[in-house]
């Protein structure tokens, strides 16, 4: 799944709400250096993995609602 965002490099924005996505993988979104804004409520996401979102300087909003997410990792953002 890495390379599902590969090539988008001028991606502002990226809504995958309503997906069943249940596990984000490491650094999933991190050939996305300007994405500002992930949507990835409603989705029963069970796991997000450490270093999920790294490499995300631009990353402004990351929406989670409704994911019935109870712990986030510390080193989520690394």
């Amino acid at each position: 799944y890495k390379e599902s965002f590969y090539g988008l490099n001028n991606l502002s924005e990226l809504f995958l709400y309503f997906n069943q996505i249940k596990i984000i993988s490491n650094c999933l979104f991190s050939r996305m250096p300007n994405i500002e804004k992930i949507d990835l409520s409603f989705n029963p996401i069970e796991i997000i993995k450490e270093e999920s979102f790294c490499r995300l300087f631009n990353l402004k909003k990351l929406d989670l609602t409704l994911t019935g997410l109870k712990l986030i990792d510390e080193y989520l953002f690394y």
